[in-house]
């Protein structure tokens, strides 16, 4: 009876403590498109995105991302690009907060808003390029899927809350989308070395919706 006692006693110090957080959250938000091809000289251009994530902890989820903008570029006023493109990955993000515990404070604060994160996908794009006087018919044209594999790092900020719910928060987003061709400036070579890629930088807002799950922290703090 004494051990038992002891152990009621000292149960409250090891009680991990709880957080809960909504299972689903869609996202929207804009900014501009950088493309990162053979033409070096680029033009900043904007770009749109959505996304639908299931949240396995409240600082860790897997879903689906979208954009769609456009991508240009000349060379010296000599030869110029233009791509309009569609691209969606299935990709995972993980927030700092997993690792600095249930209200952190100062500088461990700070870090919990930030997140990294990586997938894979598909980029359709239609692309085309040539001088800038060239006839329809001069112009070198791309049109086709290829996949990419996008890594991010961005930054929540929460803007409302429901008790301890989290309901709604700004998002500052850059992402890089490494692609798998060398079209999509429309200006493959034998001579070009690497793969064109592009990277987005975005701010938007994120909504958590749906069930409630409660999350319990490994560690009191």
């Amino acid at each position: 009876m004494r051990i038992l006692f002891s152990l009621l006693l000292l149960l409250p110090l090891y009680a991990f403590p709880q957080l809960n957080f909504k299972k689903m959250t869609i996202s929207a938000g804009g900014g501009i498109a950088i493309p990162h091809t053979d033409i070096t000289e680029f033009n900043v251009e904007p770009v749109f995105n959505g996304g639908f994530h299931y949240n396995i902890t409240p600082f860790a989820a897997l879903g689906l991302d979208a954009e769609v903008g456009k991508l240009s570029g000349n060379y010296h006023d000599m030869h110029t690009f233009g791509n309009k493109l569609v691209a969606a990955a299935v990709d995972g993000r993980l927030q700092m907060g997993q690792f600095t515990g249930l209200n952190p404070t100062g500088f461990s604060a700070v870090l919990s808003r930030l997140y990294v994160g990586a997938g894979i996908g598909m980029i359709h794009s239609n692309a085309e390029s040539g001088p800038p006087d060239a006839m329809e018919e001069e112009l070198r044209k791309y049109k086709g899927t290829d996949i990419i594999a996008p890594v991010f790092a961005g930054a929540n900020i929460p803007l409302m809350k429901e008790l301890d719910l989290e309901i709604l928060s700004l998002f500052i987003n850059y992402r890089l989308n490494i692609s798998f061709t060398d079209e999509l400036d429309a200006l493959a070579s034998s001579g070009s070395t690497a793969n064109d890629y592009f990277s987005t930088l975005s701010v938007g807002i994120r909504f958590n919706f749906g069930p409630k799950g409660p999350y319990f922290f490994g560690n009191y703090r």
